[in-house]
Protein backbone atom coordinates (compact mmCIF):
# COMPACT_ATOMS: atom_id res chain seq x y z
CA UNK A 1 0.00 0.00 0.00
CA UNK A 2 3.25 2.43 0.40
CA UNK A 3 3.25 2.03 -3.33
CA UNK A 4 -0.19 4.57 -3.07
CA UNK A 5 1.24 7.00 -1.33
CA UNK A 6 3.11 10.23 -3.35
CA UNK A 7 4.88 11.89 -0.53
CA UNK A 8 6.79 9.97 1.12
CA UNK A 9 8.63 12.62 3.05
CA UNK A 10 4.77 13.06 4.63
CA UNK A 11 4.25 9.92 6.35
CA UNK A 12 1.89 10.44 9.67
CA UNK A 13 0.24 7.75 11.29
CA UNK A 14 -3.65 8.68 11.66
CA UNK A 15 -5.72 6.56 14.30
CA UNK A 16 -9.07 6.05 12.42
CA UNK A 17 -7.97 7.09 9.60
CA UNK A 18 -11.14 5.64 7.57
CA UNK A 19 -15.09 5.76 8.76
CA UNK A 20 -17.06 2.95 7.01
CA UNK A 21 -20.73 3.26 7.28
CA UNK A 22 -23.94 1.18 5.98
CA UNK A 23 -25.82 2.99 2.80
CA UNK A 24 -29.47 4.04 4.32
CA UNK A 25 -28.85 2.55 7.35
CA UNK A 26 -26.46 1.83 10.58
CA UNK A 27 -26.56 -2.28 11.01
CA UNK A 28 -25.72 -5.07 8.96
CA UNK A 29 -28.24 -7.28 8.03
CA UNK A 30 -27.42 -10.98 8.11
CA UNK A 31 -27.76 -12.84 4.86
CA UNK A 32 -27.61 -10.36 2.61
CA UNK A 33 -25.66 -7.71 0.52
CA UNK A 34 -24.87 -4.83 2.43
CA UNK A 35 -23.65 -1.47 0.24
CA UNK A 36 -20.68 0.22 2.29
CA UNK A 37 -19.05 3.79 2.14
CA UNK A 38 -15.65 4.74 3.67
CA UNK A 39 -14.90 7.75 3.96
CA UNK A 40 -11.42 9.38 4.61
CA UNK A 41 -10.68 11.19 7.58
CA UNK A 42 -10.49 14.91 7.72
CA UNK A 43 -11.78 14.89 3.52
CA UNK A 44 -8.38 13.92 2.72
CA UNK A 45 -7.88 11.99 -0.53
CA UNK A 46 -8.17 8.39 -0.33
CA UNK A 47 -4.98 6.55 -2.05
CA UNK A 48 -4.98 3.10 -0.85
CA UNK A 49 -7.27 1.05 1.49
CA UNK A 50 -7.52 -2.51 3.09
CA UNK A 51 -10.57 -3.79 4.08
CA UNK A 52 -11.64 -7.07 6.31
CA UNK A 53 -13.67 -8.13 9.15
CA UNK A 54 -14.26 -10.12 11.80
CA UNK A 55 -17.22 -11.66 14.18
CA UNK A 56 -17.58 -11.28 17.52
CA UNK A 57 -15.25 -14.71 18.52
CA UNK A 58 -12.40 -13.14 15.72
CA UNK A 59 -13.02 -15.25 13.14
CA UNK A 60 -12.93 -13.84 9.37
CA UNK A 61 -16.75 -13.35 8.34
CA UNK A 62 -18.36 -12.99 5.06
CA UNK A 63 -16.98 -11.23 2.15
CA UNK A 64 -16.40 -7.81 0.16
CA UNK A 65 -16.66 -7.46 -3.06
CA UNK A 66 -16.14 -4.41 -5.01
CA UNK A 67 -18.46 -3.30 -7.70
CA UNK A 68 -15.87 -0.39 -8.79
CA UNK A 69 -13.44 -2.48 -10.35
CA UNK A 70 -10.49 -0.88 -8.04
CA UNK A 71 -10.22 -3.69 -5.49
CA UNK A 72 -8.93 -7.28 -5.51
CA UNK A 73 -9.60 -10.25 -3.08
CA UNK A 74 -6.79 -9.92 -0.45
CA UNK A 75 -5.74 -14.07 0.84
CA UNK A 76 -4.09 -12.50 3.49
CA UNK A 77 -7.04 -11.30 5.46
CA UNK A 78 -8.37 -14.97 6.03
CA UNK A 79 -11.65 -17.35 4.44
CA UNK A 80 -14.84 -17.01 5.47
CA UNK A 81 -15.25 -20.63 7.08
CA UNK A 82 -18.56 -21.35 5.82
CA UNK A 83 -18.21 -20.30 2.22
CA UNK A 84 -14.67 -20.28 2.07
CA UNK A 85 -14.45 -16.85 0.01
CA UNK A 86 -11.65 -14.68 0.45
CA UNK A 87 -12.55 -12.47 3.84
CA UNK A 88 -10.32 -9.16 2.48
CA UNK A 89 -9.79 -7.02 -0.30
CA UNK A 90 -7.14 -4.39 -1.10
CA UNK A 91 -7.20 -1.00 -3.47
CA UNK A 92 -5.32 -1.91 -6.67
CA UNK A 93 -5.53 1.66 -8.00
CA UNK A 94 -6.13 5.26 -6.88
CA UNK A 95 -10.00 6.18 -5.44
CA UNK A 96 -10.77 8.76 -8.28
CA UNK A 97 -13.48 10.30 -10.45
CA UNK A 98 -13.59 12.10 -13.54
CA UNK A 99 -14.01 15.85 -12.82
CA UNK A 100 -15.94 17.83 -16.29
CA UNK A 101 -16.68 21.40 -16.56
CA UNK A 102 -18.01 24.24 -18.68
CA UNK A 103 -16.16 27.38 -20.41
CA UNK A 104 -17.49 29.17 -23.59
CA UNK A 105 -20.12 26.37 -24.53
CA UNK A 106 -17.33 23.87 -24.48
CA UNK A 107 -17.37 20.97 -22.20
CA UNK A 108 -14.37 19.76 -21.07
CA UNK A 109 -13.09 16.40 -18.85
CA UNK A 110 -10.32 16.40 -16.98
CA UNK A 111 -8.50 13.36 -15.23
CA UNK A 112 -9.37 11.59 -12.95
CA UNK A 113 -9.00 12.80 -9.39
CA UNK A 114 -8.53 11.33 -5.90
CA UNK A 115 -11.63 10.97 -3.90
CA UNK A 116 -12.25 11.02 0.37
CA UNK A 117 -15.03 8.30 -0.13
CA UNK A 118 -16.03 5.46 -1.65
CA UNK A 119 -19.18 3.54 -2.39
CA UNK A 120 -18.79 0.35 -4.24
CA UNK A 121 -17.91 -1.61 -2.40
CA UNK A 122 -20.58 -4.24 -0.70
CA UNK A 123 -20.04 -6.68 1.97
CA UNK A 124 -21.87 -10.20 1.72
CA UNK A 125 -23.23 -11.07 5.24
CA UNK A 126 -23.48 -14.58 5.92
CA UNK A 127 -26.80 -15.86 7.68
CA UNK A 128 -25.06 -16.23 11.18
CA UNK A 129 -22.87 -13.77 12.50
CA UNK A 130 -21.84 -14.98 16.31
CA UNK A 131 -22.72 -12.61 18.52
CA UNK A 132 -25.00 -10.18 16.65
CA UNK A 133 -21.76 -7.90 16.08
CA UNK A 134 -19.39 -7.37 13.60
CA UNK A 135 -15.96 -5.54 13.16
CA UNK A 136 -14.60 -4.18 9.75
CA UNK A 137 -11.60 -2.67 10.03
CA UNK A 138 -8.10 -2.16 7.72
CA UNK A 139 -5.49 -0.24 6.94
CA UNK A 140 -5.53 3.07 4.63
CA UNK A 141 -3.27 5.60 2.71
CA UNK A 142 -4.10 9.06 2.22
CA UNK A 143 -3.02 12.24 1.18
CA UNK A 144 -2.60 13.13 5.22
CA UNK A 145 -0.75 9.56 5.80
CA UNK A 146 -1.06 5.72 7.02
CA UNK A 147 -3.63 5.08 8.86
CA UNK A 148 -5.20 2.19 10.72
CA UNK A 149 -8.95 2.27 11.61
CA UNK A 150 -12.22 -0.16 12.70
CA UNK A 151 -15.86 0.19 13.45
CA UNK A 152 -17.73 -2.74 15.27
CA UNK A 153 -21.46 -2.87 13.57
CA UNK A 154 -24.72 -4.29 15.19
CA UNK A 155 -25.88 -7.33 13.35
CA UNK A 156 -29.51 -8.20 12.76
CA UNK A 157 -31.71 -10.88 11.31
CA UNK A 158 -28.55 -13.41 12.49
CA UNK A 159 -29.74 -16.95 12.23
CA UNK A 160 -26.99 -19.36 14.00
CA UNK A 161 -28.28 -23.27 15.36
CA UNK A 162 -26.08 -25.05 17.62
CA UNK A 163 -25.12 -28.35 17.15
CA UNK A 164 -26.82 -31.28 18.98
CA UNK A 165 -25.95 -33.11 22.02
CA UNK A 166 -25.39 -37.28 21.61
CA UNK A 167 -27.68 -38.60 23.49
CA UNK A 168 -26.28 -40.11 26.66
CA UNK A 169 -25.92 -43.85 27.77
CA UNK A 170 -29.09 -45.31 29.27
CA UNK A 171 -27.71 -46.31 32.83
CA UNK A 172 -28.80 -50.09 33.72
CA UNK A 173 -31.32 -50.86 36.61
CA UNK A 174 -30.14 -51.99 39.76
CA UNK A 175 -31.42 -55.48 41.22
CA UNK A 176 -31.54 -56.82 44.92
CA UNK A 177 -33.54 -58.58 47.28
CA UNK A 178 -35.37 -57.53 50.29
CA UNK A 179 -35.93 -60.61 53.19
CA UNK A 180 -38.43 -59.53 55.94
CA UNK A 181 -37.55 -61.75 58.96
CA UNK A 182 -40.42 -64.35 60.51
CA UNK A 183 -41.57 -62.39 63.69
CA UNK A 184 -40.43 -65.15 66.13
CA UNK A 185 -43.31 -66.82 68.32
CA UNK A 186 -43.45 -67.92 71.82
CA UNK A 187 -45.61 -68.83 74.86
CA UNK A 188 -44.58 -67.86 78.94
CA UNK A 189 -46.57 -70.72 80.55
CA UNK A 190 -47.10 -69.93 84.19
CA UNK A 191 -46.79 -72.66 86.74
CA UNK A 192 -49.97 -73.42 88.33
CA UNK A 193 -50.19 -72.90 91.93
CA UNK A 194 -49.95 -75.83 94.15
CA UNK A 195 -51.02 -76.77 97.37
CA UNK A 196 -53.41 -78.66 99.45
CA UNK A 197 -55.24 -78.31 102.61
CA UNK A 198 -55.20 -80.92 104.73
CA UNK A 199 -58.43 -82.52 106.41
CA UNK A 200 -59.91 -81.77 109.91
CA UNK A 201 -58.99 -84.84 112.21
CA UNK A 202 -61.91 -87.07 113.62
CA UNK A 203 -59.62 -87.36 116.43
CA UNK A 204 -59.02 -85.46 119.45
CA UNK A 205 -55.52 -84.05 117.75
CA UNK A 206 -56.16 -81.97 114.72
CA UNK A 207 -54.75 -83.25 111.15
CA UNK A 208 -51.64 -81.49 110.12
CA UNK A 209 -51.47 -79.19 107.23
CA UNK A 210 -51.00 -80.91 103.81
CA UNK A 211 -47.16 -79.68 101.91
CA UNK A 212 -47.58 -77.93 99.10
CA UNK A 213 -47.65 -79.63 95.26
CA UNK A 214 -47.40 -78.92 91.85
CA UNK A 215 -47.48 -80.91 88.46
CA UNK A 216 -46.66 -78.07 86.06
CA UNK A 217 -43.20 -75.86 85.37
CA UNK A 218 -42.43 -73.55 88.48
CA UNK A 219 -40.92 -69.97 88.66
CA UNK A 220 -38.83 -70.43 91.67
CA UNK A 221 -35.51 -70.33 90.05
CA UNK A 222 -34.17 -67.06 90.66
CA UNK A 223 -32.64 -66.91 87.35
CA UNK A 224 -35.71 -66.77 85.79
CA UNK A 225 -38.79 -64.40 86.44
CA UNK A 226 -42.01 -64.44 86.50
CA UNK A 227 -43.92 -62.14 83.58
CA UNK A 228 -46.17 -61.17 86.65
CA UNK A 229 -43.38 -59.66 89.24
CA UNK A 230 -41.09 -58.05 86.33
CA UNK A 231 -37.39 -59.34 87.86
CA UNK A 232 -34.96 -61.84 87.36
CA UNK A 233 -32.71 -62.40 84.23
CA UNK A 234 -35.28 -63.90 81.41
CA UNK A 235 -34.40 -67.99 81.74
CA UNK A 236 -37.21 -70.07 82.35
CA UNK A 237 -36.12 -73.13 84.01
CA UNK A 238 -38.57 -76.42 84.22
CA UNK A 239 -38.95 -78.06 87.44
CA UNK A 240 -41.18 -80.75 88.98
CA UNK A 241 -42.05 -81.36 92.77
CA UNK A 242 -43.92 -83.79 94.03
CA UNK A 243 -45.99 -83.85 97.34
Amino acid sequence: MASFHDSLNQVYPINQSVTPSVNGGTTIKAGTTNQLTFTAANNQQLKGLLVYSRDATGAPTGSFKDNGNIFTAFAGCGSDATTGNTNGIIQTTGVSATVSYSSGGTKHMTNAQPQATYSNIVFNAPACIPGNTLLIKGLSVSAGGFGVWNKTFTVTGSTCSGTTGTTGTTGTTGTGNSTTGATGAGAAAAGAAGGKTGGTGTGATAGATGQKTTTNTADTDPDCKDKNKGKGKGRMLARFFSA
